[in-house]
């Protein structure tokens, strides 16, 4: 088996459409840049997209947890209301409670059916990679067979003066690695991704897009260089660079490849010219891209510019990607992702291994397996379908079944 954890579903809404077929379309074939805007609907509706390719109905998404990743938290939604204050208008009572990052997810929560641990993650350009790693940890060091994890990211007017001062913005579009490049464009978009234990997903049927092998963050100097020695070890057929179109952004991380990797360098790819730079979004979306890559078998038509020197790849079929995240943080993060050729059957054994998940700054985190988490206490973890179920809904129940609240005692005759 390829890993312990399947990618089931994934969904997408980018600037090129708000649909998972439109950000494929401009992946396959060369396409014009787009100009929707996504909003706090399209990104429910594309984490409802994700759920619904991996077939998760009602009675599976009641206990599911959602990991989301942003960059700014609530700012859009406050800038609305102080907008209004500012201009003397009666903002609505309902704008000024959605300061808050918790805003998103009601949102999201309401429109999806997704009931279970909710959070969201604020972490500048890297929120949805840090949503990734805490997906990814929570079904490594719980008994929940499956995590939606993903990246929102809504338009603000603090956040495009930030990028402008900090990286620059290109009138011409982003240009990532090309030698004239002037800076990023800031796009709006959102990207989800179901993560499954193999075994239950193999159990129900699901189909697999990608198995998750590893998550990986270095932070401090020279993050990226020396985080790209570590996933240098996957030989990933497929690299999703971070490729802003900064021009100090991209040296740096042209200089950490050409130096790691050497030149011509294999199988690189940059998606910001597409789909701009989604910030807090951009590493769900990465990933979405390389799951339709792998499971699509195709190279996407995301060359960088001729900053760096590219094996070509117009004919390559990737077995596998890495996905490539930092942020202004100086942090940096690379995921593995491989294509699952074969369909194992489900059993316990299909639990292990479990991809490697890195906390801070290089060591791996130990987490105790699975299997050790059960004995160590069954009557919490393990459920086996009680005659007469009591209680609440218990998301750590190992059938992943909701236990049903027992229904109301009938009313006295007065």
């Amino acid at each position: 088996m390829s890993g312990g954890l399947w990618i089931t579903g994934v969904g997408a809404a980018t600037r090129q459409g708000p649909t998972l077929a439109d950000l494929e379309r401009g992946l396959r074939e060369p396409s014009e840049v787009g100009d929707h805007t996504v909003g706090a609907a399209g990104a429910a509706a594309a984490l409802v997209e994700a759920l619904e390719m991996a077939g998760l109905g009602p009675r599976l998404r009641v206990n599911a947890a959602l990991f989301v990743g942003c960059t700014w938290a609530g700012l859009d939604e406050s800038e609305l209301a102080v907008e209004s204050h500012v201009n003397d208008q009666d903002p609505d009572d309902v704008a000024w409670s959605r300061h808050g990052s918790d805003h998103i997810l009601a949102r999201l929560t309401r429109s999806s059916g997704v009931g279970g641990l909710s959070l969201v993650v604020s972490a500048a350009g890297g929120g949805s990679a840090e949503a990734l790693e805490l997906g990814a940890r929570w079904l490594v060091s719980s008994a929940s067979p499956l995590a939606v994890v993903g990246g929102v990211q809504l338009e603000t007017r603090v956040g495009q003066q930030c990028f402008a001062d900090r990286v620059g913005v290109d009138p011409a579009g982003c240009r990532p690695h090309a030698p004239d490049r002037r800076g990023t464009t800031l796009a709006t978009g959102a990207g989800f991704l179901v993560l499954e234990r193999a075994a239950h997903a193999a159990q129900r049927g699901a189909t697999p897009l990608a198995s998750l092998e590893a998550i990986r963050m270095q932070s401090g100097g020279n993050a990226l260089a020396r985080l790209l020695q570590r996933a240098q070890a996957d030989a990933p057929d497929l690299w999703l660079l971070h490729g802003s179109g900064g021009v100090a952004e991209d040296a740096e991380e042209a200089g950490a490849l050409k130096t790691v990797l050497g030149e011509p360098a294999p199988g690189l790819a940059a998606s910001k010219a597409l789909v701009g730079h989604t910030q807090g979004a951009a590493a769900a979306l990465d990933a979405v891209i390389a799951a339709l890559a792998l499971r699509g078998g195709f190279f996407p038509c995301l060359e960088p510019g001729a900053g760096l020197s590219v094996v070509s790849a117009e004919r390559l079929v990737p077995r596998s990607a890495s996905v490539l995240c930092t942020n202004l943080l100086g942090r940096a993060w690379a995921l593995h992702l491989r294509r699952v050729d074969a369909e194992p059957e489900a059993s316990e054994s299909d639990l292990a291994p479990l991809p490697e998940v890195l906390g801070a700054p290089s060591d791996i985190v130990p987490i105790a397996p699975p299997e050790e988490l059960e004995e160590a206490d069954p009557d919490e973890i393990e459920s086996e379908e009680p005659d007469e179920p009591e209680g609440q809904p218990n998301p750590f129940a190992s059938d992943f079944m909701p236990v049903e609240p027992p229904e109301d005692p009938p009313e006295e005759a007065p």
